[in-house]
């Protein structure tokens, strides 16, 4: 099952469980208008509109989430998703104010958020293009030693870490420093582009890369 969401804004949440009989998608609408306007949040959910349907090409499914709203003030609201699915590929999410969590994908991902982090891991290997891109949020990104790619890294205000204890890495540029980091994990020509301002980066190559420690041991 691949995944395709476009938010106006929110958290999400995509995990395969492999023991699941099947998908479950479910939907929370936010209305976040602050104090003395209880009233008003709870008014505009109805003005938020939202669509979960499953897309069949080629023998494979996509979950798609569309989610839009009506409301003058939409800053002041969100759209928080959470799908579990018994064997993930491709995950492509579009949102804002919202943090992003993938967890045992096989397939690409192509994530573009603000303000939050975004974390991807998976012990799967991974030879498909990754692409995540947000601000004010850290990016942390886990692989397994298997997987391949060309690595162009940049943060602006924070710093590139990474922890590689498995498989083949060369470093491709001399200018290679705190901030920026481009270099090829097994010779593999997958793009894997990581962005972020005013906060770090981190790249685990490891032999455990799903974990809920903040940067998984050696």
């Amino acid at each position: 099952v691949s995944v395709d969401l476009e938010l106006l804004a929110g958290d999400v949440t995509i995990v395969a469980k492999p023991n699941l009989a099947s998908s479950t998608v479910q939907v929370r609408r936010v209305g976040t208008h602050g104090w003395g306007r209880d009233d008003e949040s709870m008014k505009s959910l109805s003005d938020i509109h939202y669509t979960v349907t499953l897309k069949r090409e080629g023998g494979s499914d996509t979950i798609v989430v569309r989610a839009n709203s009506d409301t003058d003030e939409p800053h002041f609201q969100q759209v928080n998703v959470e799908i579990a699915v018994p064997d993930l590929d491709a995950v492509r999410v579009r949102t804002r104010r919202g943090e992003i969590w993938v967890e045992n994908n096989r397939g690409p991902v192509d994530v573009v958020t603000s303000r939050a982090k975004i974390r991807v891991m998976t012990p799967w290997k991974i030879t498909s293009p990754i692409s995540l891109v947000t601000s004010d949020g850290e990016v942390d990104l886990r692989l397994r030693g298997e997987s391949t790619g060309l690595v162009d890294a940049d943060t602006v205000g924070g710093n590139v870490n990474s922890r590689i204890k498995y498989g083949k890495w060369i470093a491709i540029e001399r200018r290679n420093d705190a901030d920026s980091f481009r270099a090829a994990l097994n010779d593999g020509t997958n793009p894997i582009v990581l962005r972020t301002s005013n906060a770090d980066i981190w790249l685990s190559v490891v032999a455990e890369p799903v974990s809920q420690n903040p940067f998984p041991p050696m």
